[in-house]
């Protein structure tokens, strides 16, 4: 789709659609022509010339002199020379001088009111922004495309915005959202159809569009759903399959039937991609890409020797295509293989080849070349090589764990851990004595919980004391005893248990100490912290919820990120989420503040997404999104309702879990902060919750 969005680019930057250049042709004699219109015109179509060509060094001084050409007043050639510039400029990979020049074509397109060039300009700053990784400001750019092709009619321009928006959704993970702008692409494409059926380039793009959809559903896992557009797709591609750029349709339908497991199918468009092919450079594009596809396959399959085999086709055509990226790809391909075989200097090779990549943009592929890389080193026992790969390996882990962490971490850190304590169990030499002062504090923090119940039931025994109110003290005495159950219940059976488990676990260190290995001594020290870290925040619920039951609760209010408050709630549930296999995502941007009360938001959403863990199936996922003013926790299994959740605030019966005592907790809370809890049903298994500020 990018080559096609190019051809357009191109088409919409000359003003026609059927000129093609030679890569000879010579600058024009701006001497020979009279007026300022005349050059401006010839120069125009000369920068247009090696665009098409692809000559963007020798475009970047032409496109320069075509800016010094234009007049103050000619504000649609300064836009469109800026262009010429700025893609010169992306091309060599230079893309803040390329951002340079967008941003200036940006608004004199604006102020001529050339809604096309100033569309094109912003879907330029998209994809640099995208290949940045700087979420942020292609947030802003998409803002700006969605309000100029919601208020126009062209159907251009409407293309270019969804297309946009549609690969925005995809690169952060709400896939949902990326398919439903692909699915409005598609009634987009249709339309410029019948206005051009027979426009062959309109006609592509219609099967391109579906193309994409097919490859998002493959990145996602869903071949099935992937072979149904593929298919959908071909008959507007026809026998344009291998032409104008575009040389993906092939290769599709070879990664879907080989995700679905259907070799032959995935055999018949392999052989297609060398039987039905024009010749030229595009053939070797594909042959290495689809050669490439099946020796992943069988390397996952762990067989060698066919992966090598097509790994090694792969490279053949990609030396002939002289795609830079191609042989990175086979090479890193061929290195993987030629380790599983336990070649290892044959693999040094072929990953010292694949590591010369220029991997600004992806940091988590380098990671995975160069730590096999130092294993292939260090099994041909060459140490020193071995470590210096382990070096750079580390530092890049450690620059993406850095750019992971989140921007409060140092604040979390000082709510949750104790700093005297971390200090004091760095120094430890003996595990033994670790665990030993853990289950200490554990028992601590057990009387610290009956004392909170003793202060709760002197409580309500001191209001019955008073006879001047004892009608009034007959409906609270109730209450109290209420409260009081349900605080025994949960005690029982929501605390003993974890206590339990984690005495257990400590029990065991302590009888068999030299039974278990440093690593999982460490895993089982970790999961002990976390352990106690969730048990003292439920600690903290049953505190809160008591003092929701008297007068002495207040609100304080400040800006928060809504990011952070939900990473936090997600690593105290963490065990919980392992226990049963959950992956859950924080789609949440880090940007999104709201100005409430930190400790009762947290607190809210714990309860939350710690009901959504128990009632998502085991190796099932949970999103949280966040709309507006809005959170959404959305998981799988039976659904709870809003019927379910007003009939439990108005339950008075004691509850045996925190499901009903976080529920309340939740409600109480939520309108101390002006807040509204509700949930919603898109099926019989979905059930969304959603935490409405105001």
């Amino acid at each position: 789709m990018q080559n096609c969005l190019k051809l357009i680019f191109i088409a919409l930057l000359v003003g026609i659609t059927s000129i093609q250049y030679s890569l000879s042709q010579k600058p024009p004699d701006l001497s020979k022509l009279k007026t300022a219109g005349e050059k401006l015109k010839a120069w125009h179509k000369y920068s247009n010339a090696l665009l098409g060509n692809g000559e963007y060094k020798a475009l970047v001084p032409v496109a320069k002199k075509g800016l010094e050409l234009c007049p103050p007043d000619s504000l649609e050639h300064i836009a469109m020379f800026n262009l010429f510039a700025g893609v010169a400029y992306e091309n060599l990979n230079d893309y803040n001088t390329a951002i340079t020049y967008y941003n200036t074509a940006i608004p004199a397109a604006t102020q001529c009111k050339k809604e096309d060039l100033l569309m094109l300009g912003l879907s330029r700053l998209d994809i640099i922004y995208s290949k940045q990784n700087q979420t942020q400001k292609r947030k802003e750019v998409l803002d700006k495309m969605k309000v100029i092709g919601d208020s126009l009619q062209s159907l251009d321009v409407q293309d270019h915005a969804i297309t946009a928006m549609a690969g925005y959704y995809s690169d952060i993970g709400q896939y949902e959202k990326s398919i439903e702008y692909r699915l409005k692409c598609i009634e987009i494409s249709k339309l410029q159809l019948k206005k051009d059926p027979d426009g062959v380039g309109t006609r592509l793009n219609v099967g391109f569009v579906y193309n994409n959809l097919a490859n998002l559903y493959n990145f996602t896992g869903h071949p099935e759903k992937a072979l149904e557009y593929l298919n959908l797709g071909r008959p507007y591609i026809g026998s344009d399959v291998l032409r104008h750029g575009e040389a993906t349709q092939y290769v599709y339908f070879v990664q879907t039937f080989l995700a679905l497991k259907n070799m032959d199918s995935a055999r018949v468009y392999y052989n297609k991609a060398y039987t039905d092919m024009p010749q030229g450079d595009t053939i070797y594009k594909v042959l290495s890409h689809v050669n490439r596809e099946f020796g992943n396959y069988y390397l996952e399959k762990n067989d060698s020797v066919r992966a090598v085999y097509y790994a090694v086709q792969a490279k053949r055509y990609a030396d002939k295509d002289g795609n830079y990226n191609a042989k990175l790809l086979t090479s890193t391909l061929l290195g993987k293989i030629y380790f599983m075989q336990k070649k290892y200097k044959l693999a040094i090779d072929e990953l010292s080849l694949a590591v010369k990549n220029d991997f600004e943009f992806d940091k988590e592929n380098e990671l995975s070349i160069r730590k096999k890389l130092s294993e292939s080193y260090a099994k041909l026992g060459e140490w020193d090589s071995a470590y210096k790969q382990l070096d750079i390996y580390t530092a890049i882990f450690d620059t993406l764990m850095i750019q992971k962490a989140s921007k409060n971490f140092a604040e979390v850190e000082a709510k949750y851990q104790n700093k005297e304590k971390v200090q004091e169990i760095s120094a430890q030499k003996n595990q033994l004595s670790f665990a030993r002062k853990q289950k200490a504090g554990l028992i601590a923090g057990l009387v610290l919980l009956a004392l909170i119940v003793g202060v709760l039931y002197k409580f309500f025994q001191d209001k019955k004391k008073s006879e001047a109110k004892l009608a009034k003290l007959n409906a609270a005495l109730s209450e109290a005893n209420q409260t009081k159950a349900t605080l025994f219940g949960i005690i029982s059976h929501d605390l003993r248990a974890p206590v339990n488990q984690v005495y257990q676990f400590l029990k065991i260190q302590e009888q068999n100490p030299g039974l278990i290995p440093d690593a999982e001594k460490a895993a089982l020290s970790s999961k002990i912290k976390t352990a106690a870290g969730s048990l003292l925040e439920t600690m903290e619920d049953l505190l809160l919820w008591s003092k929701t039951q008297m007068d002495q609760f207040s609100v304080h209010t400040n800006n928060i990120s809504v990011h952070t408050i939900v990473a936090q709630a997600i690593n105290l549930l963490k065990l919980q989420a392992e226990a049963k296999q959950i992956k859950i995502f924080n789609n949440i941007h880090t940007g999104i503040e709201v100005e409430t009360d930190e400790n009762y938001l947290h607190t809210i959403f714990r309860n939350l997404l710690q009901n959504a863990i128990k009632a998502s199936p085991v190796n099932s996922v949970i999103h949280i999104n966040s709309n507006a003013h809005k959170i959404e926790i959305t998981n799988k299994g039976a659904a709870f309702t809003q019927a379910a959740f007003e009939a439990v605030l108005k339950d008075n019966t004691s509850s045996k879990g925190l499901s009903g005592i976080g529920l309340k907790l939740v409600n109480e809370l939520s309108i101390k902060i002006n807040a509204k809890i509700y949930f919603e049903n898109p099926d019989s298994e979905t059930t969304i919750s959603i935490i409405e500020l105001p």
